[in-house]
């Protein structure tokens, strides 16, 4: 669900849609793109704000998991 081994960009529209709802793509497909110049103005910018809102969510969830797990 990365673009790892296949770029997103060469599976069906469908099948890359759902990979966007995993932070998959964020952790490897959106940098190869800008590295590549293939992710330009808007585009850039709603694939850099993916990146940060997954960032702060699986923060946040890691947080509360260690709080759980501590019992606080």
């Amino acid at each position: 669900f990365s673009g790892f081994y296949i770029p997103l960009r060469l599976y069906p529209d469908w099948f890359s849609r759902l990979c966007f709802f995993t932070p998959f793509p964020s952790s490897f497909n959106t940098p190869v793109e800008i590295f590549l110049g293939l992710l330009e103005g808007r585009e850039l910018g709603l694939a850099l704000l993916a990146q940060v809102s997954w960032l702060a969510l699986l923060w946040g969830l890691s947080r509360l998991v260690l709080r759980l797990g501590y019992g606080w």
